[in-house]
């Protein structure tokens, strides 16, 4: 992760805005005691988020790499990707063909991956207040939650088959090449 990602304010996020252990103890209550929050990332991070979160370690999970991303994707209610800069939001549409929501930096990239209060919520970049309130609706709402999956999977099937994009970009190159002759 390069430093335009936004990990460390993730980080602080936890430490002062949201409270953790409220949060964890809000969703025990909501979806019993098998709730876990897994973390994809660097191995710097996972030991910082190690050393802030010593009292809910026991329901964390952390992975430096996965070959099988899919399978955490399968094992989650949303994707929350807070960033500062994102090329594209792929991450996004993969999580949403798996009708997951997101919430998620509003960025480019990331903005064009998800219809804001249609297919997830986006919130300004570094706004860990605004992320907090993000999750606490989808623990109040979890019919919103739902609704944005599956408008989530309907618009990633819909705009992002690979079919598609293969014809697009097909159609592209040839346009450029075409311009060159």
């Amino acid at each position: 992760m390069s430093n335009n990602k936004i990990h460390h304010n993730l980080k602080d996020t936890i430490s002062t805005s949201l409270d953790w252990p409220v949060i964890q103890k809000e969703m025990k209550n909501k979806l019993g005691n098998d709730i876990y929050t897994s973390w994809l990332s660097k191995i710097d991070f996972v030991e910082e988020m190690k050393k802030l979160c010593v009292d809910n370690i026991d329901q964390l999970r952390f992975v430096v790499y996965t070959r099988t991303p899919e399978r955490f994707l399968a094992a989650s209610n949303a994707l929350c990707l807070p960033s500062y800069r994102e090329g594209f939001g792929s991450v996004v549409i993969e999580a949403a063909a798996m009708g997951l929501p997101a919430i998620a930096s509003d960025i480019y990239g990331i903005s064009d991956a998800i219809v804001d209060n249609g297919t997830g919520l986006l919130h300004q970049p570094g706004d860990a207040e605004c992320i907090k309130r993000c999750m606490d609706l989808f623990l109040a709402r979890p019919d919103k939650l739902e609704r944005l999956g599956c408008e989530a999977r309907s618009r990633a099937v819909k705009n992002f088959d690979a079919e598609r994009i293969t014809e697009y970009w097909l159609g592209f190159y040839d346009k450029v090449l075409k311009s060159f002759i």
